[in-house]
């Protein structure tokens, strides 16, 4: 009984004091400090002239991040560790210092978390909001493609895309599923949909990848666009969380019009378990919607299930992923 108790206890006293290993990594990497570490070896004396910052505090981070495994420390000079090297660098493949910025960008949403539960909606000064959103738009887009990127390969590896020839991604922010997608079939041609500034991160993508002839982008909010039937695929990935109830169900509704009769759309997003408290990740997530969104949260099965009915979808079934995410398919009848 004592040592469950000690467990408890300890569990509770790491999961309140989370924080300060969260914000010391997020800020070490606004500074892009395991970018100037790539491949040196640095004493912190050296890396505060680099990054211009006290030379007191940096040590002391420093220090910290080596606990954290996250440095190495030899005599006075510290070097990346393995994970910091391959994920903290600019600018190698498997960065995540772009979605770590965009998480830092939301600290003062969650500083804030008292008061949105009190009254429901998030309650910063306008100013506040402005410049969290200017932030968010700088970062976001690069951020979702630093962590879609692997996640999209293995949808597209789950899905059945032989049939597809031409699909409709909504706001597809840097064209991470419409790569992957294409890759996955040579046939298939996709339409990004989204706003100027993620389509300029598409547009990058897009031409990196060899796939100017397939990819092409569309200019528009998916509030406003007007669809023709004619998509065999539309997908709308990491998009409804951001929404309200009433909202996702007009996104399904105004989609359906671009799919052709047989045509399937794939919801794509952490889907809830019907009580709201499973899977672990979705029941998190829907407190970061409630601390960063006006409406958002997540969903469960049965409030995606009625939004597709009620557009006109059939045939509807989930397709597991993995403990993050999943996705709900519709064909059109």
């Amino acid at each position: 009984m004592g040592m469950n108790y000690t467990a408890k206890h300890m569990r509770l006293m790491r999961l309140s004091a989370g924080f300060r290993e969260s914000k010391i990594i997020l800020a070490a990497n606004e500074y892009d400090l395991f970018t100037e570490l790539s491949e040196k070896r640095l004493t912190s004396s050296e890396i505060a002239k680099k990054i211009h910052v006290n030379a007191r505090a940096i040590a002391v981070i420093m220090d910290a991040l080596t606990a954290m495994g996250f440095l190495i420390k030899e005599n006075d000079h510290y070097r990346n560790s393995e994970v910091s090297e391959r994920f903290l660098v600019k600018d190698k493949p498997d960065y995540k210092g772009d979605l770590l910025k965009f998480m830092n960008g939301s600290w003062k949403h969650w500083s804030n978390l008292e008061e949105t539960i009190k009254t429901g909606v998030i309650n910063l000064e306008a100013d506040l909001l402005n410049q969290l959103e200017r932030e968010y738009n700088q970062v976001y887009i690069r951020a979702m493609d630093n962590v879609g990127r692997e996640r999209a390969e293995r949808v597209a590896k789950k899905l059945d895309l032989a049939n597809v020839r031409k699909m409709l991604d909504i706001a597809g922010g840097a064209a991470t599923y419409s790569i992957a997608f294409a890759k996955a079939n040579p046939q298939l041609t996709s339409v990004v949909l989204d706003l100027p500034f993620p389509l300029e991160v598409a547009s990058e993508n897009i031409e990196k990848n060899g796939l100017q002839d397939r990819i092409s982008t569309r200019t528009e909010s998916y509030w406003d666009a007007e669809y023709e039937p004619e998509f065999d695929l539309v997908l709308i990935s990491q998009i409804i969380h951001g929404l309200s109830y009433s909202q996702c169900a007009e996104l399904v509704k105004r989609s359906v019009h671009a799919l052709t009769p047989g045509g399937r759309m794939i919801i794509h997003d952490s889907i809830l378990s019907e009580d709201r408290t499973f899977p672990y990740h979705a029941a998190l997530f829907s407190a970061y919607m409630l601390a960063t969104t006006e409406q958002g949260r997540s969903y469960t099965f049965n409030e995606v299930l009625e939004w597709m009915t009620r557009a006109g979808l059939g045939n509807i079934r989930r397709i597991e992923l993995d403990a993050e995410s999943e996705m709900i398919e519709g064909v059109k009848v």
